[in-house]
């Protein structure tokens, strides 16, 4: 009797790690107008992962030269890690975690997809970035159907060792 109670107990954790599908989060990579548009010419350092800590989480930022990125982050890496922030494979397949970007004089523009739960599809949302220097960034607005929300987060770069592939869902 304890055998079962405890199967049914972790049976939905175990079915949350299968892998994620498209059925899952219905989007359309389309939709992301900044897709194949960056061209790369040294506009801002992308040799490591970007990352800001609060209290209880160091969130991160990859940016790749071909365009796409990636942003996390987790209670369970340090901030302080001389290893990348690693993608777990199931998160490559979650739209929400990736976006496509263009610079525009330092100014970066991230578009991605919005997470809100319970809805039929996935939409596209701006994060604007300010590039302070080589190894800054500012997110100072977030850009949501039309309504403009202010942000205030500063994402430093660190090096690190093994800096994951951009391989996502959108490519």
């Amino acid at each position: 009797m304890v055998t079962k109670s405890i199967y049914f107990i972790f049976l939905p954790f175990l079915l949350s790690l299968k892998g994620c599908s498209s059925e899952e989060f219905p989007f359309d990579k389309a939709d992301l107008t900044y897709r194949n548009q960056f061209v790369f010419d040294n506009q801002f350092n992308m040799n490591g992962v970007f990352q800001r800590q609060n209290e209880n989480n160091t969130f991160v930022l990859y940016f790749w030269e071909n365009g796409y990125m990636y942003h996390g982050g987790s209670s369970n890496y340090s901030y302080n890690d001389t290893q990348c922030y690693q993608i777990l494979e199931r998160t490559r397949e979650i739209p929400y975690a990736w976006g496509c970007f263009i610079v525009e004089d330092n100014l970066l523009k991230v578009q991605t997809f919005n997470s809100i739960k319970n809805i039929s599809k996935f939409e596209v949302e701006e994060r604007w970035f300010t590039i302070q220097n080589d190894t800054t960034l500012h997110y100072f607005k977030r850009i949501f159907k039309g309504d403009h929300f202010p942000k205030n987060e500063i994402y430093i770069l660190k090096p690190c060792e093994n800096k994951p592939d951009s391989r996502n869902v959108l490519m």
